[in-house]
């Protein structure tokens, strides 16, 4: 059960601002009070002309930022231990998480206590130009940086990722598309989903042992997992080593790619792995766990569509 409070949905025991969109406009107001009792925020806000955010002292987390879109977003006030602002800079209190950047700046110093940059913590903030990531920062999440870099001047580009980074959320570079270089470090270990996906990135290149690029896919080192297919050619043929398709592995910006084949090796297509192929026109199919049948992909049993 979910209460409709002060335009925000708000689940029945007062302490989660639920997953989706807050709804509305601040209608004037330009302030907005998050209610006390409140201990987690699990989504966007999506108000216009809402220039100042209040937190509450009972906030204990925010799973991504909630921010993003309040363009008109000014001052985030924090009331909660566990949250400090700096410099229009939303952290947890021991710095370590840089949760939402709200500021107009044109380039930015990650702070050297940062380890994790946050789930969309730099989404939409078109107007940055350039950032300097340190080498305490291990984790780089979901769509952090979502639409950043849009405005950039004069030119592309070249984002150099620190050489301690582990972990690569899924987007976390979705469109991106004034970036022109990115080198993905030694020490990454793990990469969820298609970092890159809707980026027009001239060259990606790979230094962690535990993934190779090649044929202009991104594929963990057994090449059993296909996480991101980046080329322009109109045909591609996923390799026959390939076991699993990752979410959003097709995502990027293959706006050319007209036929994919798939070999018998597939077992497992992921979720999204073939959003925003527009110019898609046929899928050949070898899998037994996957069928091609008027123009449309399901999984064997026909009881999942992944494809229309």
């Amino acid at each position: 059960m979910t209460n409709f409070i002060d335009n925000a949905i708000i689940s029945e025991d007062g302490r989660r601002m639920i997953s989706g969109n807050i709804i509305g406009k601040t209608s004037g107001n330009t302030t907005y009070t998050i209610p006390e009792g409140i201990e987690i925020i699990e989504k966007d806000f999506d108000f216009e002309d809402m220039q100042t955010v209040i937190l509450p002292k009972s906030l204990k987390q925010i799973a991504s930022n909630p921010f993003r879109f309040c363009e008109d977003l000014e001052k985030i006030v924090s009331k909660s231990d566990n949250f400090i602002v700096k410099d229009n800079v939303l952290y947890t209190s021991d710095m370590k998480r840089l949760v939402a950047f709200f500021s107009k700046a044109k380039t930015f110093n990650v702070p050297d206590s940062v380890t994790h940059i946050g789930s969309c913590a730099f989404s939409w903030r078109g107007e940055l130009q350039a950032i300097n990531i340190p080498e305490s920062v291990t984790h780089i999440e979901d769509e952090a940086f979502d639409e950043a870099f849009e405005n950039v001047e004069g030119g592309k580009i070249e984002f150099k990722l620190p050489q301690s980074l582990t972990y690569l959320g899924n987007g976390a570079f979705n469109c991106c598309w004034n970036i022109k270089q990115i080198t993905i470090p030694a020490a990454v270990t793990h990469i969820d989903g298609n970092p890159f996906f809707l980026c027009a990135m001239e060259q990606i290149t790979c230094e962690s042992p535990h993934f190779c690029i090649e044929n202009h896919a991104l594929l963990t080192i057994d090449k059993k997992y296909l996480i991101a297919y980046l080329g322009k050619e109109s045909s591609y043929c996923i390799p026959n080593t390939v076991t699993h398709v990752g979410k959003n592995a097709f995502s990027s910006n293959n706006e050319g790619l007209k036929h994919i084949e798939i070999p018998a090796s597939v077992v497992h297509i992921e979720e999204n792995a073939f959003e925003y192929c527009n110019a898609l026109e046929s899928i050949t199919c070898h899998s037994n766990k996957y069928v091609v049948h008027e123009n449309t992909f399901y999984t064997a049993d026909k009881q999942e569509l992944i494809l229309c």
